[in-house]
């Protein structure tokens, strides 16, 4: 366990100041059963040009993954898939995959999401959070970030998009934050499916 000195929670992994560019998969991708816990991803670390930034479970509603205590602070998600070709793009994919799957506590924070395209406009966004079937979706904030679409190549259409699929009567709990900022976007908040 590393030591953190922007959270009290223990860091198993640490990726700082580093930089994910023009990878033809995504910049992180986690396989559908991994077991993920305690990453921080922080100080200026730029996910850029890729097909996305961040994709949990590899986009799959299989496998029974957990992913728990994620933080993103300071980072930037700017311009994957910024043809607008692929049928994936945007900047994180925080989705729960199969049955048991589960994903508890995931922070993001003072980051940039901007121009994150994709051939399909579901996937035109900063974050996108699903909680499919019988899987778990809590403890997920996002605070203090700015959601844009600029004249940089990559067509973002939404900041956040949110659905419940879990067959629940309302959604997860997640909070987003008011000191979000969204400019220049189709749409701030969706729960377009």
């Amino acid at each position: 366990t590393l030591a953190t000195a922007t959270s009290d929670l223990p860091v198993d992994v640490a990726i700082s100041g580093s930089l994910f560019d023009s990878n033809v998969g995504a910049g992180i991708r986690t396989a559908t059963t991994a077991q993920v816990s305690n990453v921080a991803i922080n100080a200026g670390t730029v996910f850029s040009n890729n097909a996305a930034g961040i994709i949990l479970f590899g986009a799959s509603g299989s496998g029974n993954g957990q992913i728990s205590n994620w933080t993103i602070d300071s980072s930037q998600f700017l311009s994957n898939d910024n043809a607008d070709a692929s049928s994936f793009g945007g900047g994180i994919w925080l989705k729960t995959g199969g049955a048991g799957s589960a994903i508890n506590g995931f922070s993001v924070t003072n980051s940039i999401f901007a121009d994150n395209g994709s051939i399909n406009p579901l996937n035109q966004v900063g974050i996108t959070l699903r909680a499919r079937p019988n899987t778990t979706m809590s403890g997920v904030n996002i605070c203090g970030n700015t959601f844009e679409e600029t004249a940089a190549p990559g067509t973002q259409l939404t900041g956040i998009n949110v659905f419940d699929d879990t067959a629940n009567t309302g959604y997860q709990p997640i909070v987003v934050c008011s000191s979000n900022t969204f400019s220049g976007l189709g749409h701030s908040i969706s729960g377009l499916e």
